[in-house]
């Protein structure tokens, strides 16, 4: 199963440009993959991982989930920043989980 984000081209791609470029350049177990890039006349389209446990909002965590799942975004951006990669919209509605135990 793959995730597909989908974006107008009447719409500003600048930032959606250098995000494909960073993604492309990552190579992370706790980062989304961007499997392909295709475009038609008026949208562009990242196939990426499709991670189906929803958002870290949408669950209740124990204390040992909770170390897990922030281990897992400080190792992701510490992998980031050796690459010299800033991420700027570290946000809960920004952080995807591939699975949910509970």
């Amino acid at each position: 199963m793959y995730a597909i984000k989908q974006y107008e081209k009447s719409q500003s791609l600048l930032n959606k440009v250098q995000e494909i470029g960073i993604l492309r350049r990552i190579d992370h177990q706790n980062v989304v993959k961007l499997f392909e890039v295709f475009e038609d006349q008026t949208h562009l389209y990242l196939v990426m991982e499709y991670l189906g446990g929803g958002t870290i909002l949408q669950h209740k965590y124990t204390e040992k989930e909770a170390y897990i799942a922030i281990k897992g975004l400080l190792e992701a951006l510490n992998y980031c920043h050796s690459k010299n990669i800033t991420i700027k919209h570290i946000k809960p509605e920004n952080l995807l989980l591939s699975y949910f135990s509970n």
